[in-house]
C-alpha cells in the first residue's frame, strides 16, 4: 500500500463510518476497508464542513419578479459569514446570485431580497454560501405555484458555480 492509499480507507465502527477522524453517517457496504473515489472523499470533507459551519436558508417568498430569502448563519464577524444566496435550476445551472457584502452578526436570522424573473411553474433550488466554508446547510426547493419547502441538498450539487 502506498502512503496516499490510507487516505482512501474507511473503517466500520458501531454503524458509523469514520474517515480521517471524521464521523459520517451514511449507509455503506459492510465490508471494510472500503476504497473511495476522489469525488466521494471530497463529499465527506464537504459534509464535515457543512456540519461544522453552514448558512441555512430558512424562508423563501417569491413573486414573478422578486424573491426574498431568509438566511441564518453562525456569524461572529468578518470570518466566517454568509456571503451569498443563489437560485439554481434543477440541473444545477446558476440563475441568480444575491451577494451579501458584509456579515450580519447582530441581525440573525436576516432576510434579503433580489429582483429576479421566475416563471410561476419553474422549479428551482435556493441555497446559501459561507465565505469560508462553502455550501451546506438547509436549502429550499420549489416554485411559485407549488410553494417552497426546506430540504437537504448535497454540498457537491452544482459546486462548479461557486467560482
Amino acid at each position: 500500500m502506498n502512503p496516499g492509499d490510507s487516505l482512501q480507507l474507511l473503517e466500520r465502527s458501531n454503524d458509523l463510518m469514520t474517515w480521517q477522524g471524521l464521523t459520517v453517517i451514511e449507509e455503506m457496504p459492510s465490508s471494510a476497508p472500503i476504497d473511495l473515489s476522489t469525488d466521494r472523499q471530497a463529499f465527506y470533507r464537504l459534509f464535515e464542513q457543512a456540519e461544522a459551519i453552514t448558512a441555512d436558508v430558512i424562508s423563501v417568498t417569491a413573486t414573478s419578479s422578486s424573491i426574498s430569502v431568509g438566511t441564518r448563519s453562525p456569524e461572529t464577524g468578518c470570518e466566517p459569514y454568509a456571503d451569498w444566496w443563489e437560485i439554481l435550476d434543477e440541473e444545477g445551472n446558476l440563475l441568480y446570485r444575491r451577494i451579501l457584502a458584509h456579515s450580519h452578526v447582530n441581525e440573525q436570522p436576516f432576510v434579503r431580497s433580489g429582483s429576479f424573473a421566475l416563471a410561476a411553474d419553474q422549479t428551482v433550488w435556493i441555497r446559501a454560501h459561507m465565505n469560508s466554508h462553502g455550501y451546506g446547510g438547509q436549502a429550499y426547493r420549489g416554485s411559485i405555484t407549488e410553494g417552497f419547502q426546506a430540504t437537504e441538498l448535497t454540498p457537491l450539487f452544482a459546486l462548479q458555480v461557486a467560482g
